[in-house]
């Protein structure tokens, strides 16, 4: 009677699946592979992809604008994931002020509440005239997005001027003087983690 009764628990039930009640003890030994993506407990990273930006960009707008490789797609194994978005964007300005923002598709994401006429932006970079022109701050952006998709998304970092079309750059300065103290080249990234829900 034993024997049948231990054979009958090794039965799958009518999903092809052994049931959990009827394993009464599983060596950590005998445990190997990789468990699939889509059966990753919650909070466990199931794909990262990043870039790194080492050059230089600039810009003269007030309109804003993709920052070239700061641009980066990736696409969800699972529809319930969220997607951790990290961006670092280091700029300098001719002018008084820049801005910068993070978009989803072309879309702004984690920028502040409309309020009539103000920029809706992720960070903001104020220059002063005894410094602007040496002076390169480093933005750190993070969104943690909810695209309830497996469709490829893209996701950027995008700056622009701010009073006026002011020339502003990524990893650099305005003076940007040859010098082996002064005037920083910089680097920027951005990395997406798509995060088991």
């Amino acid at each position: 009677m034993g024997i049948a009764r231990n054979i009958a628990r090794l039965i799958p039930n009518g999903s092809g699946l052994l049931p959990n009640a009827n394993i009464e003890a599983l060596a950590a030994s005998k445990l190997t592979g990789q468990v699939p993506d889509a059966n990753a407990p919650s909070g466990s990273v199931i794909q990262v992809v990043s870039a790194t930006k080492t050059d230089v960009f600039s810009l003269a707008s007030l309109t804003f604008t993709d920052v070239t490789g700061l641009v980066l797609s990736i696409t969800p194994i699972s529809a319930s994931s969220k997607i951790l978005v990290m961006a670092s964007v280091s700029i300098g300005s001719s002018g008084d002020f820049a801005y910068t923002r993070l978009t989803k598709n072309s879309n702004p994401i984690n920028v502040g509440d409309a309020a009539s006429n103000r920029p809706r932006v992720a960070g903001s970079v104020v220059y002063t005239a005894s410094n602007g022109a040496y002076n390169c701050e480093t933005i750190q952006m993070t969104h943690l997005d909810s695209p309830a998709t497996t469709s490829t998304l893209t996701y950027a970092a995008q700056i622009r001027s701010g009073s006026s079309p002011f020339t502003i750059y990524v990893n650099r300065t305005d003076a940007d003087r040859d010098t082996a103290h002064y005037e920083p080249r910089l680097a920027s990234s951005i990395t997406l983690m798509e995060i088991a829900a």
